[in-house]
């Protein structure tokens, strides 16, 4: 319990800092969110400022802020007019999260059944595979291995559609795109981890006493791998998120990329810093989600810890 109430002050007191950092930042940044290409006149801009509150002291908009935040209020955004920061976080969160989620668990799916297989010492031939296969997917970034399988699988084979978000047909590329460099580090991870729990003497008494090597392999060697796997799965899911960027771009999933990259641009201060706590509240939840589930499974972590 104690544990857990340390977790969430962290989680608090990170998004107060991250909230009030780039509250500051971004104010003190020259220029304003509404320098147009075209200029707008001394009268409106000082309207649209007033309205916006930004006429205001320094301070004064800090407080107005932080008090909303605490409310649950992200605030309006200033570029996309009539749409609320939490609007923009309902509308696009859930495509952003099911993604990202997706790319995990499929990374698990596949990352862990290559990497256990390709400890086989009876098949080379594809343990070398299985490392060449990880060694192309840790060294091909999203922004070319996306591409790369529109043109194979919607372009050549006319299998899968290239973009959008529409079912699960659509899901399949871009889930696939995300995983890959995740799933390098879940084979290389649990190939090392396996190659050690593999030369253990009670796997070499099974495999005396006639167990099969796959049996041993998926039931021995990966529940000692299993430790190891979830020690690194809140900087996987960190990884995953932050390679979703391009990967929403490129087929055009609605989720919070496009926003996130826009907002930048357009210096939409309210906008820029709610989706930045939502990140912020992702990735520190998920290592914290997984540090506990770590130490529910293996107790004596905790004991060390403490």
């Amino acid at each position: 319990m104690k544990k857990v109430f340390n977790k969430l002050l962290q989680l608090f007191l990170t998004l107060f800092v991250i909230s009030t950092l780039l509250f500051f930042i971004l104010r003190f940044l020259p220029g304003s969110p509404f320098d147009e290409e075209i200029a707008l006149s001394p009268e409106v801009k000082q309207s649209i400022e007033a309205y916006y509150k930004l006429d205001q002291p320094i301070y004064v908009q800090y407080l107005s802020y932080m008090k909303g935040l605490l409310s649950g209020d992200l605030g309006e955004s200033y570029k996309f007019q009539g749409l609320s920061v939490n609007t923009i976080l309902a509308q696009t969160l859930p495509s952003t999260l099911a993604l990202g989620l997706m790319a995990l668990l499929f990374s698990y799916f596949v990352g862990v059944i290559l990497a256990i297989s390709s400890i086989n010492p009876k098949k080379p031939l594809w343990n070398k595979s299985v490392q060449f296969f990880s060694n192309a997917a840790s060294s091909i970034p999203n922004f070319l291995s996306a591409p790369l399988l529109i043109l194979i699988f919607s372009f050549w084979l006319d299998l899968l559609p290239p973009a959008l978000w529409e079912g699960p047909s659509y899901y399949i590329l871009p889930v696939v795109a995300l995983s890959l460099r995740p799933m390098s580090l879940i084979i290389r991870l649990l190939r090392y981890s396996g190659l050690e729990s593999i030369r253990a003497d009670y796997v070499r008494m099974a495999l005396a006493k006639g167990v099969s090597t796959s049996a041993i392999l998926f039931k021995h060697v990966l529940k000692n791998s299993l430790i190891p796997l979830l020690a690194i799965s809140g900087s996987l899911f960190a990884q995953i998120l932050s390679g979703s960027f391009i990967i929403e771009q490129i087929f055009a999933v609605p989720g919070l990329a496009k926003y996130f990259v826009e907002s930048v641009t357009n210096r939409d201060y309210t906008l820029v810093i709610g989706l930045s706590l939502v990140y912020s509240i992702i990735l520190v939840t998920a290592n914290m989600f997984f540090d506990l589930l770590v130490q529910i499974i293996d107790p004596r972590i905790q004991r060390e810890a403490s």
